[in-house]
């Protein structure tokens, strides 16, 4: 057994099963908004040139502080998990309170309504802050890293272990070409794969056009280093109402598809009717393929219209009995 599959395997410390706590419960959830311990409207300054007041929705849950544009959204504009950053928060005034990131120039002003309301606020904040891992450790490799703030993180350990089949994961791609594609399709990301988990082993269904549709185990994914070919690594938790034979459906079409071309012709990504599954797949016609075969998207459009966009939440995706949870970066730096 290699040190990645003996790390999964091992104990969790108090810190880590409370980081663990966090993420299953926003998975069962599928919103950070949830239960949460404070949550409620404050105002929080633009970091323009033009300095503004924006109104955010903010919920402080599990030593996390996210804040979100609407009341109701699953994915936050900013989150900032104490476990993971050493963070200190200042009163500025009666009504606003400072948020510092320790370790880079980035800070983050917020306004209550009054100063009780900034009282509660602070208060709370530091409750969270004190004893968390990110102040006791003082954690700064986050905090070094581009826009850190903006996705919920997630370690490699902490992923393998909530991970299950049927799950999404979204790439953004080092090339040129890959840009040029996020470009035509207006999105973050330029490639999609769907989580496979069986046995304590996670691997994922891809189409690629080197090998076509292939299982690659997550193992020999970082063991090649093919993660480093990654600007970042998006997970998505897939819920299901009813999952009752669920994970036979997946096992047969990954069974099925193995082996089958690349296929992302301009007929088929034009065309409106569904093609042939001997033709093959591109990568996001196959995981919707595969959600259509268990019977989560709608049978009136075609596999084929679907791209990596959709599963991230930049363009509509009408899943049926079933969700998608936040966009969590798996962080390779979070041990």
């Amino acid at each position: 057994m290699n040190i990645l599959r003996a790390n999964v395997k091992r104990s969790l410390s108090t810190n880590e099963m409370h980081r663990r706590h966090f993420f299953e419960e926003a998975f069962k959830q599928n919103s950070f908004t949830e239960n949460a311990e404070k949550a409620g409207w404050l105002e929080k300054q633009s970091n323009g040139v033009i300095k503004r007041w924006q109104l955010k929705f903010c919920v402080l849950k599990a030593n996390t502080f996210a804040y979100y544009s609407k009341s109701d959204s699953k994915q936050p504009s900013g989150c900032f998990n104490f476990e993971q950053l050493f963070i200190k928060i200042q009163a500025k005034s009666q009504t606003s309170f400072l948020i510092t990131i320790v370790g880079c120039r980035k800070s983050f002003l917020f306004r209550a309504v009054n100063s009780e309301e900034a009282f509660e606020w602070i208060t709370a904040l530091r409750s969270h802050i004190e004893g968390s891992l990110g102040q006791t450790c003082s954690v700064e490799i986050l905090s070094l890293q581009k826009k850190f703030w903006k996705f919920p993180q997630i370690s490699v350990f902490e992923f393998l272990d909530c991970v299950k089949t049927g799950d999404i994961l979204l790439f953004r791609t080092n090339s040129i070409i890959s840009k040029a594609q996020r470009t035509v399709t207006r999105s973050n990301y330029d490639h999609v794969a769907l989580l496979i988990k069986h046995s304590g082993y996670v691997a994922f269904l891809e189409s690629t056009r080197v090998i076509g549709v292939n299982v690659l185990f997550w193992e020999e994914f970082i063991e090649k280093q093919w993660h480093l070919l990654y600007d970042h690594l998006i997970y998505r938790k897939l819920t299901v109402k009813n999952n009752e034979g669920f994970e036979n459906i997946m096992k047969k079409f990954i069974t099925e598809s193995m082996g089958k071309k690349f296929n992302a012709s301009i007929k088929k990504i034009l065309g409106k009717k569904e093609t042939n599954e001997n033709e093959g797949y591109f990568c996001s016609e196959l995981v919707a393929s595969a959600y259509k075969k268990a019977g989560l998207l709608p049978k009136d459009v075609t596999s084929s219209n679907y791209w990596p966009g959709n599963f991230a939440g930049e363009r509509p995706l009408h899943l049926i009995n079933a969700s998608l949870g936040p966009l969590i970066r798996i962080n390779f730096d979070i041990q």
